[in-house]
């Protein structure tokens, strides 16, 4: 894949390893460790951003995730709805490394692809190294995925609505149930736009590999994980985007905020 490529003024800092919460951490250099049983983020003050066949929207988000075979996917965000189990609007890992991206409408039905998804990357991407995905919608026909700042991958969306009610990060609840699909791996930044990113956008935002700060393309709900307010918070995940939708992390503790972060070597 061709890549636009950026550089940060933003120079790297250095850290060593990390055992539980450390509050020397400058800005920067924390994520969230997801530990694969039940942990997960809720967000529902994101939802009002999706709104598919009506609102265009972006999610941007950076992860880390070891190879694994069980269970068969790890979700990395997900849109649903407590009182419509069809709901269904998440991106995932799947067990063979390859980024998947989903669309159930309400009532019945898909709004893209089959019961397994679309995918937006080659296999192997659970290889324990920092990845970025971007995901856009027009407001119409199109969804597109930058997956580590490369050409984008397009996918048509068919007519339907899917207006959800329930954000989970790190995991999947569908139908106001269960958890389902957890992460095993790293979050380190999540942005949720109420406008589609353009092509050159989505290479600022990749910015060749290091976290960019989000906050300057103006989106709606904008989430860091462990940085800045967010450790003091804990486990309130706080939004520094627009929309005041702050976080609750979920079944967690505060050693889960952990030394690690896109761009640091």
């Amino acid at each position: 894949m061709s890549r636009v490529n950026f550089t940060s003024s933003t120079k790297k800092m250095i850290i060593g390893s990390n055992k539980g919460a450390n509050l020397t951490l400058p800005t920067g250099e924390r994520c969230y460790d997801f530990g694969g049983t039940d942990e997960h983020v809720r967000a529902d003050g994101t939802c009002k951003v999706i709104n598919f066949n009506n609102k265009p929207h972006s999610v941007s988000v950076w992860f880390k995730t070891p190879a694994f075979t069980s269970p068969a996917y790890h979700a990395l965000w997900s849109f649903t709805k407590s009182d419509d189990s069809n709901v269904r609007y998440w991106c995932s890992l799947a067990a063979n490394g390859t980024i998947m991206i989903f669309g159930w409408k309400a009532s019945s039905g898909r709004l893209w692809g089959s019961g397994s998804g679309l995918a937006l990357s080659d296999a192997g991407q659970d290889d324990n190294e920092w990845h970025h995905l971007l995901v856009t919608y027009n407001g119409s026909g199109t969804l597109k995925g930058y997956f580590d700042g490369g050409d984008p991958t397009s996918i048509s969306v068919g007519a339907g609505t899917l207006i959800p009610d329930t954000c989970t990060i790190g995991a999947r609840l569908v139908g106001g149930g269960s958890i389902s699909f957890p992460v095993t791996g790293k979050i380190a930044q999540l942005g949720i736009f109420d406008y589609e990113l353009s092509a050159i956008q989505a290479g600022i935002v990749y910015n060749s590999g290091k976290c960019f700060n989000e906050r300057e393309l103006f989106p709606e709900h904008y989430y860091t994980f462990g940085d800045g307010a967010d450790f003091k918070s804990f486990p309130t995940l706080i939004d520094h985007g627009r929309g005041a939708g702050n976080g609750t992390a979920t079944n967690m503790e505060a050693a889960d905020m952990v030394a690690d972060h896109p761009g640091l070597d």
